[in-house]
């Protein structure tokens, strides 16, 4: 009984003292722990940066549209209008509002590339 409690006892200390022997920093470690925390403080900020100036433009361009679509909404034809200019104020104001719908479709496309290249671009750091 007492050798059983004996062998216990030293594989016990002896996993102790193997398991603190691992149990040291790595100075290395370190300093690639410091240095990648750093990198992706400084990448949130750029970030943060990169979200602020993308909500100001998508704002003043949201602007834009609504004072756009607000105008063409306004627009009436003249009741002074013969059928042939009737006809061709509606055609240049279904062409103006297609050419709006264009630009709409661009820009947002345009927005869904930036921030998918916002992503890609996140995700090189892990390469």
């Amino acid at each position: 009984m007492a050798i059983k409690f004996l062998n216990i006892l030293i594989l016990v200390s002896l996993g102790a003292f193997a398991s603190s022997s691992f149990a040291a920093v790595d100075p290395i470690q370190l300093e690639n722990m410091r240095k990648y925390h750093s990198t992706v403080s400084a990448q949130h900020a750029e970030e943060t940066e990169k979200d602020v100036k993308r909500d100001q433009l998508l704002s003043e361009h949201m602007k834009t549209l609504q004072e756009n679509m607000q105008k063409f909404n306004a627009e009436k034809p003249s009741p002074n209008l013969s059928a042939q200019e009737l006809a061709q104020w509606y055609a240049d104001h279904l062409k103006a509002m297609n050419e709006m719908m264009e630009q709409m479709i661009a820009d947002h496309q345009a927005i869904l590339d930036m921030q998918c290249a916002e992503k890609s671009s996140y995700l090189d750091i892990f390469k």
